[in-house]
């Protein structure tokens, strides 16, 4: 699934007025049940957000192939994320958590990926928009 927009990018400045990218947005729109979004460059981020705009459909995180050395954009990726969970009322990882109907998912800390691609779960056409902070 393509990028169905230009990426939103917003910049700050660093300690001597240079602009740096602060966070882009990447949107992908029409994304139908179990289809991939175009794989997404993670380098350098701190956090990802993702939101299904469909408020009560789920997504799921897939890391990307590398096939010689780059990210392979011909195939779907085969490398699911594991979401974070609670066992037994104790909560652990907390550094992936998917889009579901709850609110966006999140990945952060140690856990941010090379590279991302979102697959909709839910049934319903959505728009997939992916938040990267720097």
């Amino acid at each position: 699934m393509a990028i169905s927009s230009a990426p939103t990018v917003v910049f700050r400045e660093d300690d001597v007025d240079r602009n740096v990218t602060a966070a882009i947005a990447y949107s992908f729109s029409g994304v139908a049940q179990d289809v991939f979004t175009y794989p997404i460059s993670l380098a350098g981020a701190k956090s990802v957000w993702v939101q299904n705009t469909t408020a009560t459909e789920g997504a799921e995180f897939y890391i990307p192939s590398y096939d010689s050395g780059a990210i392979n954009v011909s195939s779907d990726p085969i490398g699911r994320m594991s979401p974070s969970k609670a066992v037994s009322g104790a909560a652990y990882g907390f550094d992936v958590v998917n889009p579901s109907s709850e609110g966006a998912g999140f990945i952060g800390g140690n856990c941010v990926p090379p590279a991302l691609s979102v697959k909709h779960t839910g049934s319903t056409t959505s728009v997939i928009v992916i938040h990267i902070t720097y």
